[in-house]
């Protein structure tokens, strides 16, 4: 893959009670910090865009104090061919320029302001993955002797509002005797999963440590941006290289690191870290910084 021209599509619901919502791309700039990881707590987002019309910025705008209404914000970023890039400007393939970039969060607004800074408006806005749900979502159900904690993992996805249900590993431990919960769903998720869950983009996963899913990327290695040498913890691993939006948590990756061959292996992805700038009118950098758990065993593909 390409690394050169990057681009992004930017969507930010207007009220939490309309279906509109503002569409922001190129030539805007737009600076983003994006942390997703494998650990049960929300994924974050800080994203500013400069120089919005009024009118967007008014749109934009969420008071700190009415964070109890779901507002959405999906941010895709990448490397789009040269002939869509060109297409931004036109509307009516809009949706195709949207489709080919790959999501790189997906949450609802904390809180999104304006100010000037210098002759910039910069209008900042502060997301977090699945936070809507942490607070709204419980639980008040009964279940039979005999379910399995899948079971009742597949049927509690749908007390969680605005989420959707992604890989659900094999949790196949049988209830005993029959059990009621009436408790925060989120709870109820770590008390039944023994912790291994977590929510990205908007989606929850429930996965044993040695269960991974198949990603849009196989392999790291020098040819898609590595840059130095991966850092070593007992059996984790991290380094940083060119952003690379396409990674997800939970996925396989293969890692290939030409100087450091012992730390070649299949890994889980379990975090990522987006921080740059994308513009016509500004130079910056676009990296990612990347953690990954060793797969002591073969990895169970879900």
């Amino acid at each position: 893959m390409q690394k050169w021209l990057r681009s992004y599509y930017l969507t930010v619901q207007v009220s939490h009670d309309s279906d509109e919502f503002v569409q922001i791309t190129m030539p805007m700039t737009i600076h983003f910090h994006i942390k997703r990881d494998i650990n049960s707590s929300c994924n974050t987002a800080t994203i500013t865009v400069l120089n919005l019309a009024e009118d967007t910025r008014r749109k934009v705008f969420l008071d700190n104090y009415k964070n109890m209404y779901y507002k959405r914000v999906e941010l895709r970023a990448g490397y789009p061919d040269v002939g869509l890039r060109a297409a931004r400007i036109d509307k009516k393939r809009a949706w195709e320029y949207e489709q080919v970039l790959p999501l790189i969060f997906k949450g609802n607004i904390q809180n999104a302001y304006s100010r000037r800074n210098g002759v910039n408006y910069e209008t900042t806005i502060h997301a977090l993955d699945g936070g809507f749900a942490y607070v709204n979502g419980y639980s008040s159900r009964q279940f039979a002797k005999g379910t399995t904690d899948k079971q009742m993992l597949n049927t509690l996805v749908a007390d969680l509002p605005h989420i959707e249900k992604g890989k659900i590993g094999n949790f196949n431990v049988s209830l005993t005797r029959s059990n009621t919960l009436d408790v925060p769903t989120i709870q109820a998720f770590q008390d039944i999963s023994e912790g291994n869950w977590f929510i990205d983009l908007e989606t929850l996963h429930c996965l044993l440590p040695n269960e991974v899913f198949e990603g849009n990327i196989k392999v790291i290695d020098a040819n898609c941006g590595l840059m130095g040498t991966p850092l070593r913890q007992e059996s984790f691993l991290t380094f940083e290289m060119m952003f690379e939006p396409r990674l997800q948590i939970g996925q396989a990756i293969e890692v290939k690191a030409g100087t450091e061959t012992i730390y070649n292996g299949t890994y889980r992805v379990v975090g990522i870290e987006h921080t740059g700038v994308i513009s016509d009118a500004q130079s910056g950098t676009c990296k990612t910084k990347v953690s990954l758990a060793y797969c002591s065993t073969t990895p169970v593909i879900l």
